[in-house]
């Protein structure tokens, strides 16, 4: 168990006892850690010893066990002291931590008066106190050293000379040596400014992050854009470009980032960005992205948000809510933290922030005004928004409701409770269900097995098998022993064997349960039901509009008061009597739209109007409904846009006719791209690579890999130079891209 004086590295595999050595020859004699007794001493390898078994350890604080100039530590009653290697204590057992550093001194802690906090400082291997006893931790850095304090709360970091001189002053949450005589230092936004040795801070300030290639020349990042500087602070490259290759130690690499041209209507530029992607987010207000992540500029180019590995979730005139390691936080437009902590789950909506953070597997939730200020006075484990007036809150499995000032207006007491609807909410209270208004007074007392609001005047109460329909303060509707639920604006009743009945909004009876099937189409003011091959319809208020005394197989929604009908195969209309207006002659039909309905016959597609008149020839193999007087039809594989005569305005010559609104439609000729303007009646032949209509009503298209724009007449409005164009909704101008460059750079 002994180690030779020189220590080689490969030297030892194994040490299975502290063993000691001092002086640097290999002809020197070797020393050990031995014990008796528990407690530690030290003798040579003549077994002489040197420091008798008398300490509770012998070494560093560190775990380490090499000596130091001729000096080791021990402890005694739980502290440490430094003594020579031949018995003589050069301190007293004072020391908390004691153990050597890489400049040849010792590193020391002690406590404060009330033993509360541990302060380091250094110490010669004399004893002598080199630097005071006042830093929470310590760290060799050359002649220098790295030392931080803790006050009030928070631990500042800063740089002192060997003479305790402060060199760059304690207001850092970090600082690390970048080599060549240069620190870094990082504030509380995470930006970084440049110290030399000497303690002088060089002119380049709020930095993402640095890195160095030699010894004169320095990467640097600011704002998600890289530049380089040399070792006295002197820029070489302005922060600019996305990407800075060292091709070597004097020839970089370097490739900017795309250029975006904040252009108006009249081709003229107003600003000039350079990100890899931008995205207009509100007004003024632009989202970017970067190497780094993403950030927020507003219009004049300013980042008021940077944040390395984020995406933005969403944003409005005042706040950015962000996403970082799965975890959210909420930012003002200055780019600060508005909320402090970071949330597991964050929802917005405009007035009131609800957060949630998981601590010890218990979801807690809050609520902050948009002034920061906490809304509510406890964390809740589960809430939801209640619309303009109150917080249905959850705590210790029960639930209430509170106003957004956090007063309890209506207390946790229950085990279930619903969403108000119309100023009613259902709840469970004491394993009963009933219903209270939004002061907490019982509209029904709770006695039933569920109870659910349906509307401002409906109720559904159930008990057993039963269930009732009852309205707020006048009594009974309807009493079922069936199923009942709403779908859109009607109440159905469903029986266990799949029959349906029917009841207006207002729980008013309007059929027993006896049809096979229900159909409410999308425009909601008529319902039908089938029973077996008959078909009834009703109106919104239940009224009936045709019986079945007519055999169809099947029917379709309601449009200009005619309803479509199959009967024997073929397809016609009637009305709302249930007279047949248009004859079941057709192989299929459409709706009636603009006062005609397309038709197929013999396997082609005309128009009828609603007397029965061919006003277009079925001759199509298919079209449109008309809108705007016009409809799209195709013959053989080819589409064209013909009018309410049954005229071509566009004729059959395209592969694809796509309306993108009520003017515009698009021409598509193989893989190239016009449109038709209605209102301006141009068309624009097919010659373009894409073409992409804007809200506006102009037209990115592209060219030949590009892209420019131009208006419904084709006149171009900015020339088709540009490798992509954004259009600005918020702002009402357009964002031309012109792609990034690569080139190469001597550095002199």
């Amino acid at each position: 168990m002994k180690l030779s004086v020189v220590r080689f590295l490969f030297s030892l595999v194994l040490v299975l006892a502290p063993i000691l050595s001092y002086g640097k020859k290999a002809s020197e004699r070797v020393l050990e850690v031995f014990e008796l007794n528990n407690r530690k001493g030290l003798k040579d390898d003549q077994g002489k010893i040197l420091i008798p078994a008398k300490y509770e350890d012998i070494g560093w604080s560190n775990g380490s066990v090499d000596p130091l100039s001729s000096t080791i530590g021990y402890k005694s009653n739980g502290f440490w002291g430094l003594s020579s290697l031949n018995d003589q204590q050069i301190t007293k057992a004072v020391y908390r931590d004691l153990s050597p550093m890489s400049n040849g001194f010792l590193k020391a802690s002690r406590t404060d008066s009330f033993e509360h906090f541990l302060y380091f400082g250094v110490l010669d291997t004399k004893g002598m106190a080199l630097v005071g006893f006042q830093y929470y931790d310590i760290i060799p850095s050359g002649d220098n050293y790295i030392a931080s304090r803790y006050e009030t709360q928070k631990i500042s970091y800063g740089l002192i000379s060997g003479l305790e001189a402060t060199l760059i002053p304690f207001q850092y949450k970090a600082i690390k040596y970048a080599g060549n005589g240069i620190y870094q230092a990082v504030d509380a936004r995470d930006k970084l400014s440049v110290w030399t040795v000497g303690g002088l801070k060089l002119p380049v300030e709020n930095l993402d992050s640095m890195f160095r290639v030699n010894s004169n020349l320095l990467i640097i990042s600011k704002e998600g854009k890289l530049g380089a500087m040399r070792n006295d602070g002197s820029m070489i490259l302005e922060p600019f470009y996305k990407e800075i290759v060292p091709e070597n130690d004097s020839v970089l690499r370097l490739t900017t980032y795309p250029s975006w041209h904040l252009t108006d209507g009249k081709n003229k530029r107003l600003k000039t960005f350079s990100f890899d992607d931008i995205e207009t987010i509100g007004p003024s207000l632009y989202r970017v992205q970067t190497y780094q992540g993403e950030a927020i500029i507003n219009i004049s180019g300013e980042q008021l948000s940077n944040k390395s590995n984020w995406s933005v979730v969403r944003t409005d005139e005042n706040f950015v809510v962000s996403k970082e390691q799965n975890k959210f936080r909420v930012y003002n437009k200055s780019g600060e933290p508005f909320l402090e902590q970071y949330y597991d789950s964050l929802y917005f909506d405009g007035k009131y922030f609800y957060t949630q953070i998981v601590k010890n597997n218990k979801e807690l939730w809050d609520v902050y005004n948009t002034y920061g200020r906490r809304v509510t006075r406890h964390s809740y484990d589960q809430i939801k928004p209640e619309g303009s007036k109150l917080i249905m809150a959850r705590r210790d499995a029960y639930w209430g409701f509170l106003d957004f000032n956090g007063g309890m207006v209506i207390d946790h007491k229950f085990e279930r409770a619903h969403s108000f609807v119309e100023g009613m909410s259902a709840v469970e209270y004491v394993g009963k269900w009933g219903v209270i208004d939004i002061n907490g007074n019982w509209v029904l007392e709770p006695k039933h097995d569920y109870c659910e609001v349906i509307n401002e005047a409906v109720i559904l109460i159930k008990n057993g098998e039963s269930t009732d329909l009852v309205t707020p303060g006048r009594g009974w509707l309807h009493t079922s022993n069936h199923s009942i639920y709403a779908e859109k604006s009607w109440l159905i009743e469903e029986t266990e064997s799949g029959n349906f009945g029917l009841l207006t909004s207002k729980g008013q009876k309007v059929t027993a349960p006896e049809f096979d099937e229900v159909m409410i189409p999308d425009m909601d003011s008529v319902v039908f039901m089938r029973q077996g091959d008959y078909w009834w319809s009703y109106g919104k208020d239940g009224n009936k509009i045709s019986d079945g005394t007519s055999k169809y197989q099947g029917v379709s929604g309601l449009s200009e008061a005619f309803f479509g009908i199959v009967k024997d195969d073929k397809f016609g209309f009637v009305d709302l009597d249930n007279k047949l207006r248009i004859a079941n002659r057709y192989d299929s039909a459409a709706f009636f739209q603009e006062g005609m309905a397309a038709i197929k016959l013999r396997g082609h597609w005309g128009f009828i109007d609603k007397i029965e008149r061919l006003i277009v020839q079925p001759i199509y193999d298919s079209v449109t409904p008309f809108s705007n007087g016009i409809s799209v039809v195709s013959r053989n594989g080819k589409s064209g846009i013909i009018d309410r005569s049954g005229d071509e305005v566009v004729g059959l010559d395209f592969d694809e006719i796509r309306s993108v609104d009520k003017n515009t439609y698009i021409l598509r000729q193989g893989n190239q791209y016009g449109f038709y303007h209605r209102k301006s009646a141009y068309v624009m032949l097919p010659r373009f690579n894409q073409l992409e209509l804007l809200p506006n009503g102009l037209f990115v298209v592209e060219k030949r890999g590009q892209k420019g724009l131009i208006n419904e007449k084709g006149v171009d409005v900015i020339p088709s130079v540009y490798d992509d164009i954004h259009y600005d909704l918020y702002n009402a101008f357009y964002l031309c891209k012109e792609d990034g460059k690569t080139e190469t750079f001597l550095v002199r």
